[in-house]
């Protein structure tokens, strides 16, 4: 099985902030960091910057 190979990234937010995208997150049936890694990306995309697809790695035996 091939997914994406993620690091973690710490970043300080807003208390409120961090709330809304919380409920933002459960609205929409998702985990906050998948919503993060929306927002970045459509943010960057907005921005023009060059967006690749994430890179795979294998896992599992």
């Amino acid at each position: 099985m091939t997914r994406p190979a993620y690091v973690q990234m710490a970043v300080r937010v807003p208390r409120e902030l961090k709330a809304q995208m919380e409920l933002l997150a459960t609205e929409q049936g998702k985990h906050v960091s998948e919503l993060v890694r929306e927002l970045l990306t459509e943010g960057m995309k907005d921005r023009g910057a060059p967006i690749k697809p994430p890179v795979t790695s294998r896992s599992g035996g």
